[in-house]
């Protein structure tokens, strides 16, 4: 059992890293294009209209941006402004893991659940990248949460608070956002406890009464801008249609996708995650289960979304509440066996795997923090036992990623700072031109314009016809274009910088020694 002294250490850690990623930079591509999005509906007179870069938008529905946009309305335009709405609901999801793992099996079940969860790389993913699935994960579990214990209480508040969070769901990603709990009631009362009355409750209805009245605006907002193919588009394309190969959206990624994701995505539960799995596929197929609620339903969603033609790691996070309370149900067996060594070499590597990460690839000007950070960590490591030898260290390695690592790479998405930099300096004397540099929702959300993107010199030339000063964000080669044209003479360099394309690492990139040979040159110039 974990001691109170260091469940307290590890949720200070928990909500450190929160915190910390809350302040950082937000990344490209969809975080980016979501900030942006939510910065044009906080400027917009229709609410219930969607816009990318002032077009037309149906790809998701509109919870995130509605809530960032009201974040931004109260706090104003920042990272954490942005990020905040997400966050509440991360932690709404790690309190519904614990709960529903308490009134599963036990209190220390419900505890270890919430403390896997939440030490999770996934989790640290979900309060750092910011997209949909921050707020579908935290909605679903709630969902889930709720439907169990009306089955137990049979009481209305639940039905209701069931049918909000399923509502929630679907209002940030589509249908899942129902069948994922209604799959975990259906497996739980119907099929494992045979109680097939249940889900023919009066009850019940007030979930449907729920989920229309919540839907309604979302709905209206969707005919309104895109007639009945709105609608058809939310309920079945983008969701089933990935399915059934109508969507044309695909990357045809094999079946084991999400499969192979989960070992990475998990970490550093991946070892008890397989141990779990197979000890409780031998559970339930000996009818001894006490969650095969949790397991059946993780199962079927990775096996069900395995099928989309078009997928992307992060589909599967909305399962991980539910294979944090798996994992949860066997932890003590787990470190009771010789398992226990392996992850103790886990954690070794993990630990060895940050100090390289920290001061020799990316070292930054927070070394001392650092320093004492990873000095917690391997004393934890040392000091405790059984699963808070995983979770204690864990816990402060990924704050130090997030201190550490994570905020000396978004150095590398240059657009951010040069973003900044052109808010301060845009005026009615002067435009903003991307020139042959990356395209970048970032860049449009930091200078919180709505910035030119040319490829020509032409263009370029054409431009400067029209306007007394030019900004302009060019790559390497986009400044030979200039320096080559009748526009040198009249260019000064304002930065330089390097960038990087941040989601996608290479060893060569993390190499500080080879950084330099793969990454690209930025400048911004400005062009009288």
């Amino acid at each position: 059992m974990i001691t109170k002294k260091e469940l307290s250490i590890i949720i200070v850690m928990i909500g450190a890293f929160c915190i910390a990623n809350a302040q950082l930079d937000i990344m490209d591509i969809d975080a980016a294009q979501y900030a942006q999005m939510s910065f044009e509906l906080l400027s917009s007179k229709n609410w219930l209209k969607l816009t990318c870069l002032h077009q037309n938008y149906l790809d998701k529905p509109p919870l995130l941006f509605w809530l960032s946009a009201l974040s931004f309305k109260i706090f104003g335009i920042h990272n954490w402004s942005y990020k905040l709405p997400s966050l509440i609901f991360a932690v709404l999801g790690i309190f519904a893991t614990y709960r529903l793992g308490d009134r599963l099996v036990n209190r220390s079940v419900g505890i270890y659940s919430a403390v896997i969860l939440g030490t999770s790389f996934a989790f640290f993913q979900l309060t750092h990248d910011i997209r949909t699935d921050t707020m579908l994960m935290g909605s679903v579990i709630f969902s889930a949460w709720q439907l169990y214990e009306f089955y137990l209480d049979n009481k209305l508040r639940n039905v209701i608070y069931a049918g909000i969070g399923i509502a929630l769901g679907m209002m940030s990603k589509g249908p899942i956002g129902l069948i994922v709990p209604f799959c975990f009631f259906f497996i739980f009362t119907a099929l494992y406890k045979k109680k097939i009355k249940l889900l023919f409750n009066f009850k019940l209805i007030w979930i449907l009464v729920v989920v229309f009245i919540m839907l309604l605006p979302m709905c209206i907002g969707l005919y309104q801008q895109f007639d009945w193919h709105g609608i058809n588009f939310f309920f079945w394309y983008q969701s089933f249609g990935r399915i059934t190969g109508e969507n044309t959206w695909k990357n045809n990624p094999d079946r084991f996708f999400l499969f192979h994701t989960t070992l990475w995505a998990f970490l550093p539960w991946t070892l008890l995650s397989i141990y779990a799995l197979i000890r409780e596929v031998k559970a339930l197929v000996t009818y001894q289960s006490k969650i095969a609620g949790v397991s059946l339903t993780f199962l079927l969603t990775i096996f069900t979304l395995s099928f989309s033609k078009y997928q992307l790691p992060h589909y599967i996070f909305v399962a991980y509440p539910f294979l944090a309370i798996m994992c949860a149900n066997y932890a003590e067996d787990f470190f009771a066996s010789k398992m226990r060594y392996l992850q103790g070499l886990l954690m070794v590597l993990a630990i060895i795997c940050c100090v390289i990460i920290n001061f020799y690839c990316f070292p930054t000007q927070h070394f001392l923090l650092l320093l004492i950070v990873m000095g917690l960590a391997v004393v934890s490591f040392l000091s405790t036992t059984k699963i808070t030898a995983t979770a204690m260290p864990i816990s402060f390695l990924l704050f130090s990623l997030s201190v550490g690592f994570q905020s000396e790479l978004l150095k590398y998405q240059s657009f951010n700072e040069v973003g900044r930099y052109l808010k301060t300096k845009k005026t009615a004397q002067n435009q903003i031109i991307n020139f042959n540099g990356k395209f970048s929702f970032a860049f449009y959300f930091y200078s919180q314009d709505y910035t030119l993107f040319y490829t020509t010199i032409e263009e370029l030339l054409e431009e400067k016809k029209q306007t007394k000063e030019l900004l302009v964000y060019t790559s390497e080669y986009g400044y030979g274009l200039i320096k080559n044209s009748s526009l040198n003479a009249k260019t000064t360099i304002l930065q330089r910088s390097e960038g990087y394309e941040v989601t996608q690492l290479r060893l060569t990139f993390l190499d500080p020694k080879q950084r330099h040979d793969v990454t690209t040159r930025y400048y911004l110039l400005k062009i009288l």
